[in-house]
């Protein structure tokens, strides 16, 4: 910071003279002399520094010195503290009090020096580069902004925020049994993929399976370690956490008179459509269902579970890096997640198959579980 005393009274008959102070300090670290012959010009009226140069303006005198414009060269390393640096050791070592930028070794200066695994220049949680001056990861306690939906320092699962800093759709809930993915389309062009998700809900003992025509539905496929941004994750993702769960209501109650919800004789069928193309009503944001085109759910309890197909079509998805982790709640609220009204299944690399292409992906449970 350079404040300019062009009446400093130290210096005879107005000639003037600068300061160059450390800005976040308020230190001072150098003067800086009125280099002219000439009396009351007033040296340092104005002050601007620019592109390592610092410009002082003497608008008086009486002499070929008065209205100069005096530039003075900032050369980082010549080991003296010109105006605008914190120090100058004249050096080119980080990390030994004085940067190679000219500031004092600290995090937060824009130079990774030892013991530092990042400098951003900034002392701000929730980019990439912590206050901390360490690489922001899911699991060090800090939410990443975009990439992260909560960070609670550590790495399980089920405990309100997942290992994944994804928020914790289903805690105290079951297993989908039978669990099949089909993703076809993958690669350019995209958003004409088409994924399919279907299985058997069985719900722990005593939980309650609400008809979701009354409740509304949730659904969840990610990248099951990998935080947001990555490859399945949007792809029947419509839930509380992502603000997009499917909701109740019979057809005509959503975003288009064919939106909604059909349940069939005995109330152990029910069948949701999207034809809009929006999920929440009534906003009704264009593009919001990704793709959702229909859900299936049949309950043939007791005699067996719940059974369920979901279907995205022209949906945009990326390359799904495995495991996935896939999920349906039984009720639109975060709350149904939390009472268990839920199940889970990992698809792992050991469930899943590519085509010879790469552009479509096939995952199966083991047979072993589906016989038993």
């Amino acid at each position: 910071m350079i404040v300019g005393a062009p009446d400093d009274p130290t210096c005879e008959d107005g000639c003037g003279r600068a300061f160059a102070f450390d800005a976040a300090s308020a230190a001072l670290l150098t003067p800086i002399d009125n280099p002219h012959l000439d009396f009351d010009v007033h040296f340092g009226t104005r002050a601007v520094a620019d592109a390592g140069r610092v410009l002082l303006h003497s608008p008086g005198g009486r002499g070929r010195d008065g209205g100069l414009v005096t530039a003075f060269a900032l050369t980082c390393g010549n080991d003296s503290t010109e105006p605008g640096e914190s120090c100058d050791d004249g050096n080119a070592t980080d990390g030994d009090g004085c940067d190679t930028n000219c500031t004092v070794s600290a995090c937060g200066n824009g130079v990774v020096a030892p013991g530092e695994e990042c400098d951003d220049g900034n002392l701000t949680d929730g980019d990439a580069c912590t206050a901390a001056c360490a690489v922001a990861v899911c699991g060090d306690g800090i939410v990443r902004v975009g990439f992260e939906q909560c960070d609670d320092g550590n790495h399980t699962d089920g405990d309100g925020c997942d290992a994944s800093c994804h928020e914790s759709l289903c805690i105290g809930g079951g297993e989908i049994r039978d669990a099949r993915l089909d993703v076809t389309g993958l690669g350019e062009p995209y958003g004409d993929e088409r994924v399919v998700l279907r299985g058997e809900l069985v719900l722990p003992a005593g939980v309650a399976a609400p008809a979701p025509a009354s409740v509304g539905l949730q659904t969840m496929l990610r990248d099951a370690d990998f935080p947001l941004g990555f490859g399945m994750n949007g792809a029947l993702d419509f839930n509380a956490p992502a603000g997009n769960p499917v909701p109740p209501g019979p057809r005509g109650t959503g975003c288009a008179p064919g939106d909604g919800w059909r349940t069939g004789p005995g109330g152990t069928e029910s069948v949701y459509l999207n034809r809009s193309g929006a999920i929440d009503p009534p906003l009704c944001t264009a593009g919001s269902a990704y793709g959702l085109r229909r859900i299936r759910i049949a309950d043939a309890r007791p005699a067996g579970g719940i059974r369920f197909r979901i279907e995205s079509i022209r949906a945009t998805v990326g390359e799904p890096v495995l495991p996935l982790l896939a999920g349906v709640v039984l009720g639109a609220e975060r709350a149904s997640g939390m009472a268990g009204s839920c199940a889970l299944r990992a698809l792992t690399a050991e469930d899943c198959r590519w085509s010879s292409g790469g552009g479509a992906l096939r995952c199966r449970v083991p047979a072993r579980e589906r016989r038993g």
